[in-house]
């Protein structure tokens, strides 16, 4: 009996509170500490959290990350004002899916990126910070217009446990 091939290809992802654009106190830029955080993890695929003033009429700062990162990257925008980002390398073209903001807290962003054999979803989600049920229900929820969201597009079962996370925190690994 003969198997198909399979394709294999090591990729690592990293997803990113930033917190508030990557903005401090009194306005102090953090994006030289963020990207050194980054940096350190040298991800292939980056999902950032809380990215207002990513976009161009805002303060443009997707671009700085870009530059500074070496990746292409994708915008979701978010009633909240705490927009989506997701980065790639230049080679695994980035592509975004859909992305959804209201009825959620924040919002959710779909992409792919191309992999041996195919397209790999991958799906960030920015989700109502104070309550688990919340959270629960967000993370169901569908689109824009009663079509499906970001998990339920991607095809993607989000069976982790929601109660407890930390509302900003850091999670790299090598998928």
């Amino acid at each position: 009996m003969s198997y198909p091939a399979r394709h294999t290809m090591r990729l690592r992802v990293m997803t990113y509170n930033i917190l508030m654009g990557g903005l401090g106190p009194h306005g102090m830029d953090r994006t030289d500490s963020l990207c050194a955080v980054i940096e350190s993890v040298r991800p292939d695929i980056l999902a950032l959290q809380e990215c207002n003033g990513f976009f161009p009429e805002e303060r443009g700062a997707l671009r700085l990350f870009e530059e500074r990162l070496g990746l292409i990257g994708v915008l979701g925008r978010c009633d909240s004002k705490l927009h989506l980002a997701m980065l790639a390398r230049p080679d695994l073209d980035l592509r975004l899916e859909c992305h959804t903001g209201a009825p959620m807290r924040h919002g959710g962003l779909h992409v792919s990126v191309a992999v041996p054999g195919g397209r790999l979803p991958l799906v960030t989600m920015h989700l109502n910070p104070f309550v688990g049920l919340g959270r629960r229900l967000e993370r169901d929820q569908p689109g824009h217009g009663g079509g499906e969201g970001p998990a339920r597009r991607a095809g993607i079962g989000v069976q982790h446990r929601l109660d407890g996370v930390p509302s900003h925190a850091v999670a790299a690994l090598d998928a």
